[in-house]
Formats: structure tokens, sequence, C-alpha cells
């Protein structure tokens, strides 16, 4: 393919992960997906281990790709999960976990692959945000923290390397059916009087899930 790309796609064991690096890479590019457990699977992409919370798990990952590629054209930020629970009931380490992994997890990433962008003055950065990064919604607060975070960096870091023809994108999915709701971490302390409103909010999005994809926002 006269124009392919190296790309790397970080969350590809399931999910938009998958499906985005699969997709890539049937359209002739060179694909490096990772996932913590990088489980050998019948893939079209290669899948390398990598947990996005370790500098050395990133350096590593990210120092294997460039021992065979020249160059990381596109970087994908997708790897995160979600947590469930009422901002009262998460505790403390609780809530770093899910800003660890899904805000610095991606920071992580883009420190380590931008000076190589910029350097050759070209690239492009699509972080998967989500909806809950617009509109908060009960019982995920924080995982809805970790996300309106996202949306700031994102748009900052825009305007920050526009000049070194490095694109940055933000895409703001709604709810879909795939695994990370399947995955989601539930908080360990429970309150009972947030009980009725639990209840509530998991009816919603049940209702939500059973009519599948609700909509899907992308931003440059």
């Amino acid at each position: 393919m006269k124009d392919s790309k190296i790309i790397v796609v970080t969350g590809a064991s399931s999910g938009f992960g998958l499906e985005i690096a699969a997709y890539l890479s049937d359209l002739g590019h060179t694909v490096y997906g990772t996932a913590r457990s990088a489980v050998k699977k019948d893939l079209n992409f290669e899948l390398l281990p990598l947990d996005v919370t370790s500098q050395e798990s990133v350096d590593a990952c990210i120092e294997q790709i460039l021992s065979r590629e020249s160059r990381i054209d596109v970087l994908v930020n997708n790897a995160g999960y979600i947590l469930s629970g009422f901002l009262e009931e998460t505790e403390l380490d609780e809530a770093r976990s899910v800003i660890e992994t899904n805000f610095f997890g991606t920071v992580r990433m883009i420190k380590r692959v931008l000076p190589l962008m910029r350097q050759k003055r070209s690239g492009q950065i699509i972080n998967i945000g989500s909806s809950a990064g617009l509109l908060a919604v009960p019982n995920l607060g924080f995982y809805a923290a970790s996300k309106f975070a996202l949306e700031g960096y994102s748009e900052t870091l825009k305007y920050e390397v526009q000049s070194f023809n490095v694109k940055v994108s933000i895409v703001e999915p709604a709810i879909f059916k795939t695994n990370i709701g399947k995955s989601k971490v539930m908080a360990k302390n429970k309150i009972r009087q947030y009980d009725s409103m639990r209840r509530s909010v998991k009816m919603a999005l049940k209702k939500v899930m059973i009519q599948g994809a609700t909509h899907i926002a992308w931003r440059s």
C-alpha cells in the first residue's frame, strides 16, 4: 500500500480497540495493537504486551516497535476501563486507579510518541474519550472525571502541536455493545441509601444497551 502508515492502537484485545486495529490492518496499514495480556489470537495485526500505567512498559513497547519501523504515524489511545460506584462510596485508591489508566495512561503514551512526530513534523493522535466526558452520569463519577480530563487535555494538545503538523482528535462514543461494560470494576464499598438511585441508573443503562449504539462524536 503506497500510503501505508505505522499505527499503534492501545487496548486492542477487545471492543473498540480490536475493531479499530483490525479495520486499519484490513486497509493495508501496519498496525501494532497492545494489551496488558497480549494473548495470541487469530488476528490480522500483531498484539504486543503493554501496561499504560507503567512507564517501563510503555518505553519497552515503543522501543520494540521502533526497532522494526522507522517511525510511528498514528497513535490511537483506547486503553481504559469503567469504574462503577457513587462518589461517596468510592475509595481514593479506586479513583486514582481509573484516572491513572484512562487519563495518565494516555498522557504517558503521548509523551513517549509525540517527540517522534514533532521531529518528523507529521503525525496523528486519536484519543478515545466518551460521552461521559461531556455529560456526567450518576454512579460513574470518577470514570466521567477521567474522560472530562481527557477532553481538556486533548483540546489543549491540539492547539499546542498544530504548528508541527501533528493532528489531535478525540472520539466520544455513547453506549455501545462492547466488552467494556462487562469488564467494569465495581467500587468495593456500598452505601445503602444510594440503592434506589443505583437501580434507576442500572435500568436506564440497560435500556440503552438493548437499543444498541446511540451516537458517536468525532472532534479534531
